[in-house]
Order: C-alpha cells, then sequence, then structure tokens
C-alpha cells in the first residue's frame, strides 16, 4: 500500500494495514480514531496533514504494551522510520491508567515509543493528552526530533516531552 492516500471515511482500521505494510503513507486531514497500537515497521515514512488527527479510541491503549504508535521490532530492531506532521492524541481523559502511576497491568501511557531504532525522523507533529511519556525513546541510534508542540487538556503525573530511556546516541533534538 505504498503512496497510500486516504477517502474520507478514514478509518483508523485502514490506516493501522497501511502503516504495517510500510512504504510512504500519506493521512490527510481528517479523523483517525485507532483501537490498537499503530506499528510501524523499518524503511517507513509518514506524511500527516497538520489536521490529520489520529487518536486512540475511548477505552483503547489499555494494556501496558498499548501505545498510539510504536515501532514493529523493538527485540532486533527497525531501521528509517520517518513521521511528520499530524496530531497523535492519546486521548487521556478516556485512556487513563486504571489503578494510577504505579498500577504495572495498567497502560504505561506513552503516546510515541521506539525501541531499538537505527535512524529515526520526528517533525513538526502534535503530540497531544499523553497518559505520561509524549515520546519515548530507547536504544536509538541516529535521530532527529524537531518541531514538536505538546498539548495537553487533562495534566497527568510524568508528561515529559521526549524521554531518553537510555542508551540514545548520535541524535539531535530541537524547537520543541
Amino acid at each position: 500500500m505504498n503512496g497510500t492516500n486516504f477517502e474520507d471515511e478514514r478509518r483508523g482500521g485502514e490506516l493501522a494495514k497501511a502503516i504495517a505494510a510500510g512504504g510512504k503513507i500519506e493521512i490527510p486531514a481528517g479523523e483517525y480514531a485507532v483501537r490498537s497500537t499503530l506499528l510501524i515497521g523499518s524503511e517507513t515514512e509518514i506524511t500527516a496533514d497538520k489536521n490529520a488527527h489520529i487518536y486512540c479510541a475511548d477505552g483503547s491503549c489499555t494494556s501496558p504494551d498499548s501505545f498510539l504508535l510504536a515501532n514493529s521490532d523493538p527485540v532486533s530492531g527497525n531501521t528509517h522510520i520517518k513521521i511528520t506532521g499530524g496530531i497523535w492524541d492519546g486521548n487521556n481523559v478516556n485512556n487513563h491508567r486504571r489503578g494510577g502511576i504505579f498500577d504495572l497491568d495498567s497502560n504505561c501511557g506513552h503516546l510515541l515509543r521506539f525501541v531499538n531504532v537505527a535512524g529515526l525522523e520526528i517533525h513538526d507533529v502534535v503530540c497531544k493528552n499523553s497518559e505520561s511519556y509524549n515520546i519515548t525513546l530507547c536504544c536509538v541510534d541516529g535521530f532527529d526530533i524537531s518541531g514538536v508542540t505538546f498539548v495537553s487538556d487533562v495534566l497527568t503525573p510524568n508528561q515529559d516531552g521526549v524521554h531518553l530511556a537510555g542508551c540514545c546516541e548520535n541524535g539531535m533534538i530541537e524547537h520543541l
């Protein structure tokens, strides 16, 4: 599904399939409710319109390994992932941590999570309503993050902007 453009119906399931297929994905303006983590693989580039609102549907993102977007292979690793534009929304009002910040059986509240990635770019995105960390990087080599805006309608503990969880190198973060 390289070069995918979405029609007006804008289904979150179609978006998940396109992102899983990889390649170049264009997301036009619209609403995209997703029910499970969007998994992005190697050699994938997402370009979203500034009015593309990609969000966790009510009652989703409830398990400890739930995120709005994450790389598909944190064990063996992914390469060359690029995300530009869009509003990425955790919808924390309807997806909060059930037992508070120390409930290990509840969601961790991370919005965008990348583990074991070589070559990651994130530009001109809006991270909105995370339950905790907006962007988490761990074991990421070669990253460029710029032009990120953070918006929280409801404040919760640990709403870090960009959280470097360790072993990150050769990167730049600017214009947050």
